[in-house]
């Protein structure tokens, strides 16, 4: 138990190191569920993003599948694959 506590406060530590650094972008994004639910309709959702990293997805075989963030609205880690993002401008200020 006493590791998985100093593995989250290096986590928040890190998060608020770099939380005024990166790039800040506004991105809608069609997500395959959307808290929670299958999203049926494909709506597409606004976020505002503190961009992390990128990831990939070895199942698929795909080096570059997409990247990690910040959602700067609720401060919770996100993963947004790139064939699912409908536009992406950068966040000024």
């Amino acid at each position: 138990m006493e590791k998985s506590n100093k593995l989250e406060r290096k986590l928040k530590l890190k998060l608020k190191m770099n939380k005024d650094e990166g790039t800040r972008v506004h991105l809608y994004y069609r997500p395959l569920r959307h808290e929670g639910r299958l999203n049926i309709e494909g709506k597409a959702f606004p976020y505002n993003v503190l961009v992390h990293e990128p990831f990939e997805n070895i199942s698929r075989r795909e080096r570059f599948s997409g990247f990690s963030g910040v959602n700067l609205e609720n401060n919770k880690w996100k993963r947004f694959r790139m064939d699912r993002v409908v536009s992406m401008t950068p966040l000024v200020g």
